[in-house]
Formats: C-alpha cells, sequence, structure tokens
C-alpha cells in the first residue's frame, strides 16, 4: 500500500512531491472503493490534477499508461488551466496527452501563439477561434476575461458537440459555438475529416498519404458575412487554424480586415510558397511577424528562417517599435 503523506508536511515538498502524495493518496482510496482498472483511475486523477501540479515528468507517465488502459470512454481535463475547467476528451479517437495531462506552457509548438493571444485580448473586444479543436485557445483567455465574446469556429461535428456540452457545463455564458467552417464565401463545401488526427481535418482534399479520411458536408461562413452579421465587433483578436485553407480565408474576409486589429494565424508551407505573407504584407497592408516560441521576428517581405514545429505568425498594424511597445512588460522579444 502507498505511503500516506501528512497535510502538514505536503508544504515541504515541490509541486511534483505533491502531486505524488495526492496521487498515492488517490490510489490508496482507490484499492478499496474503485471498480476500475488502477491504469484508468490513475489516467482519470492524472487529468483532473491541478494545473500546478502538472508537469512534463508526470504527462510522460501518464501517457506510458494509456495502453494499458481497458477503457474505450470518454474523461475529462481541466487543461492544465483551471481546476474547476471539465473538458471531455475522447480516449477512442485523436487523444493527446498535452492536452489531458500537460497545461499551456508545455505546448512548445503553440504556447507562443496562445500567450501572444493571452497578451492581445484585453486590447481588443472579442476573440475569434476559428479551428477551435477542443477549444484551448479560448479557454485559456477566458480565465480572466467574464463578459467579451468569444466565437469558437469548428465544423467537425463531433468536436463542435464537444465544444458544445464543455461551454455550458462550464458555464462559460460568454462562448459562441459556431458548427461553421470560415472560407471564401457563405455557403455549403464538402469538409474532409482526418480520423487520424482530427486536427488535420480540412476544406482542402488531403494528400493520399492520409488514408482515414471522411468527406462530409459543411456550413461555410466567411469573414465578410460573420462581421455584417456582428456590426458591433470592430477591434477583433482572430486566431486562424484552417490546414491549407489560408487563401480561403483571406478571400472572404478582404472587406472585413480592417475590424482584425491582430491576426495569428498558421500557415502551411504550401501557402508560404504561394506568397500568403507577402500577400498580406503588399496587399493588404499587415505587419508580419513570425512566431518562433517567444520571439516575434519581424519580415519585411515575407522572408524567415523556419524553426521546426513553429507555424504560426502575428499580422498586424504595429511596426515593429510600437508591436515592442506594446508587449514591453511581457515575455515577448520583438527582433
Amino acid at each position: 500500500m502507498a505511503e500516506l503523506v501528512d497535510a502538514r508536511d505536503l508544504k515541504s515538498l515541490g509541486p511534483q512531491g505533491r502531486a505524488s502524495s495526492i496521487l498515492a493518496a488517490s490510489t490508496t482510496r482507490f484499492c478499496y472503493n474503485s471498480p476500475m482498472s488502477l491504469a484508468d483511475f490513475l489516467l482519470e486523477r492524472g487529468a483532473e490534477l491541478p494545473p500546478l501540479f502538472k508537469s512534463r515528468f508526470l504527462m510522460r507517465l501518464f501517457s506510458r499508461l494509456i495502453p494499458s488502459s481497458d477503457r474505450d470512454t470518454s474523461f475529462f481535463t481541466n487543461l492544465g488551466i483551471d481546476s474547476c475547467l471539465k473538458v471531455e476528451l475522447d480516449k477512442r479517437r485523436d487523444f493527446d496527452p498535452l492536452l489531458a495531462f500537460g497545461k499551456p506552457i508545455h505546448h512548445k509548438h503553440e504556447r507562443g501563439a496562445l500567450y501572444l493571444c493571452d497578451i492581445l485580448f484585453p486590447l481588443c473586444d472579442s476573440f475569434i477561434d476559428i479551428g477551435a479543436n477542443y477549444g484551448i485557445f479560448s479557454y485559456f483567455l477566458s480565465r480572466r476575461e467574464q463578459r467579451k465574446p468569444l466565437f469558437l469556429f469548428e465544423p467537425n461535428p463531433r468536436l463542435s458537440k464537444i465544444l458544445l456540452n464543455s461551454a455550458l457545463r462550464n458555464k462559460k455564458n460568454n462562448f459562441i459555438i459556431k458548427s461553421e467552417a470560415v472560407g471564401s464565401a457563405s455557403g455549403k463545401l464538402r469538409f474532409w475529416l482526418n480520423w487520424d488526427d482530427e486536427s488535420q481535418s480540412s476544406l482542402k482534399q488531403p494528400s493520399l498519404s492520409f488514408r482515414n479520411c471522411e468527406e462530409v458536408e459543411v456550413d461555410v461562413i466567411s469573414m465578410d458575412e460573420f462581421f455584417t452579421l456582428n456590426p458591433k465587433l470592430v477591434k477583433s483578436l482572430v486566431k486562424v487554424d484552417i490546414e491549407n485553407a489560408e487563401f480561403d480565408f483571406l478571400a472572404g474576409a478582404r472587406g472585413s480586415l480592417g475590424r482584425i486589429s491582430y491576426l495569428v494565424m498558421e500557415v502551411l508551407l504550401p501557402a508560404v510558397q504561394q506568397g500568403f505573407i507577402r500577400k498580406m504584407i503588399s496587399e493588404q497592408g499587415f505587419y508580419a511577424y513570425y512566431i518562433d516560441d517567444f520571439n516575434l521576428r519581424f519580415s519585411k517581405e515575407g522572408d524567415f528562417d523556419y524553426s521546426p514545429g513553429q507555424l504560426n505568425w502575428l499580422f498586424c498594424k504595429l511596426d515593429p517599435d510600437l508591436l515592442a511597445q506594446t508587449l514591453k512588460k511581457s515575455r515577448f522579444k520583438v527582433l
């Protein structure tokens, strides 16, 4: 049986030690009370650990337990954001240990964009999350902002349902869930669901290397129509992750880019090669910054040095000096 640590002694332990003690106590109670396997019990408790206790070590530890799980069901995680948060994850599809057992700072390929949005959101009147997936951006931003609207666009029917149920469960009254894709024009279009990795589902037909895909029809709205329907939004922060549909987004937003104060966008290699960054600079008048973790590298003409896994860009109307002034009290450096 695991040795229990007196609560008065927890203060002398670091976060990892306190987490281990909590798990040990929970495991002892489990031995008497739970009908589920020990692996499933630990996975559920690990996902619900307070964010302070979540670490890379424990994330790797819990990840190794996943093959031992004998339950084919969903469970809840706090995403490493707030102990009170309960977001459903499905172990049968697209299971991501980072979402289950990590916290935002552990997302090394996304944390630059995530923390940048967190800084910029107070300067804006709304957040528009295009390609919301499980909603980690919106949950992270909403932990300190309960009044401004957050629009979450997710055309994947399964993820959209999870987003809606999680928003209701967590009483996120300022979340507006949109079961739509964002594209060049409003209407209906084919959408490819990638069941091997749902984060790579797209309006664009996938390559032959993606074998487990399903074609469905989804509703699509353009940003121009969205802003027409929401005339009070004039200083929006927009995050875009739409897997090779960058030009579709731009085509549907040409009349409303002036109402986007900050655009944080994943730009994949095909769009880079087709001149997407240069078009945003020369045709749309944006300053472009490559988000390299916590470094924002100014790109005058669309050129940049790629850092592995870093795919996000910031487009805004602030020159490097003004942006540096805006971010002067943050961890970001404008280079």
